[in-house]
């Protein structure tokens, strides 16, 4: 059985026995992913399946209340939410180091798929910007966060100031990048 976002959504909001079978997919669907990302940044296979688990509760929680948005797929979103989730784990523990540069990402997003010499070169190019510009713009392209989103992450007064800051920086990676012969 394959469940289009539309599908999803659909058969979570109508209600009836149809949630329990469309939650069971979604949960099936992400499980090795999201236990997957959890183990490859500090984490155990417990600590994925815990995360997996409350990432579906929530995930269906903001489906029920409309606080999705449709900005990315159901998967990604879902994703998202087990990712903000195992952060949040590993800052309680103590265990969240800073991260320096952009060699941490363990998992390419699906759609963003790089061959190595192309992601080398990017993050060579990442290394030579300032920390505030590197840390937006993984966190706008890698994580997929929306303007609010960095308007909160890194405290800008509004979403606005976020995609002007956002915008700013990616020029400064474009003239950086010039002499590559990827952009």
């Amino acid at each position: 059985m394959k469940l289009s976002d539309h599908d999803i959504l659909f058969a979570l909001k109508s209600g009836g026995p149809s949630v329990h079978r469309t939650m069971d997919y979604v949960y099936l669907k992400s499980r090795k992913k999201i236990i997957g990302y959890v183990m490859k940044n500090g984490g155990n296979k417990e600590d994925g399946q815990d995360v997996l688990q409350d990432a579906v509760s929530a995930f269906y929680t903001n489906i029920i209340n409309n606080r999705y948005r449709g900005e990315s797929d159901v998967e990604g979103y879902l994703y998202g939410i087990a990712r903000n989730l195992w952060l949040k784990t590993l800052k309680t523990k103590g265990k969240m180091q800073v991260l320096k540069d952009a060699s941490h990402l363990k998992e390419t997003p699906p759609d963003h798929k790089l061959d190595e010499d192309t992601f080398r070169d990017l993050d060579n190019v990442l290394q030579k910007m300032d920390v505030v510009c590197r840390d937006l713009l993984v966190h706008a392209f890698y994580y997929n966060y929306s303007a609010v989103d960095l308007s909160n992450k890194f405290d800008f007064k509004n979403e606005q100031v976020a995609r002007n800051k956002k915008y700013k920086c990616l020029k400064k990676l474009r003239k950086l990048m010039e002499n590559i012969k990827y952009i």
